[in-house]
């Protein structure tokens, strides 16, 4: 057996996060912040049929550097995406020190007696707290990573979105790190 070689601050504040449920229409967003950068909450929402006794977990004001973590979890509610069409749930995060804000956004699409599009997700990254944030299509499908900025870093920090993504509900983590020069 091979010895594992971790940073004693990372593995005692760890905390497991289980997955969204398979195809529950759970929508579940978590962000995992490794980096030395402490991070802000920023422009955060979810459409009003999410909210309708429907939130489960909702991130804090302050994503600790090295070991911070935030969770977003919205459960459907049975019927609630026939009401006004797609929902959706976005949370963003800002650096003062880079300075730079980042963050995804879930889209439910409308599903009528299970027929209809698998919830897929967008991100945003720019210097605008406090704005509407311009969202971008993560990829063409919801399951495939993204590295998030241009040149998948921007002043030493960087940051990975990877989702698992079913019929009815979609699972993103979102890990945050150091840039050391290689891959997040």
């Amino acid at each position: 057996m091979t010895d594992m070689h971790l940073s004693p601050d990372i593995v005692a504040n760890a905390a497991l996060v289980p997955s969204a449920a398979v195809d529950s229409g759970e929508i579940k967003i978590t962000f995992v912040n490794y980096s030395k950068f402490e991070l802000r909450r920023d422009v955060t929402g979810y459409t009003k049929d999410f909210a309708f006794g429907s939130v489960t977990s909702s991130p804090g004001p302050i994503l600790k550097a090295r070991s911070g973590m935030e969770t977003l979890d919205i459960c459907q509610i049975a019927f609630s995406w026939i009401a006004d069409g797609a929902n959706n749930a976005y949370v963003t995060w800002y650096s003062p020190e880079i300075p730079v804000r980042f963050g995804v956004r879930i889209v439910a699409p409308v599903q009528v007696f299970g027929i209809g599009k698998r919830p897929y997700w967008d991100v945003c990254w720019d210097n605008n707290p406090g704005r509407d944030p311009q969202w971008a299509r993560s990829g063409s499908d919801p399951s495939d990573p993204r590295t998030f900025f241009a040149d998948g870093h921007v002043g030493g920090l960087a940051a990975i979105g990877r989702a698992q993504s079913w019929h009815t509900a979609l699972d993103l983590t979102v890990t945050i790190s150091d840039y050391t020069g290689g891959k997040p």
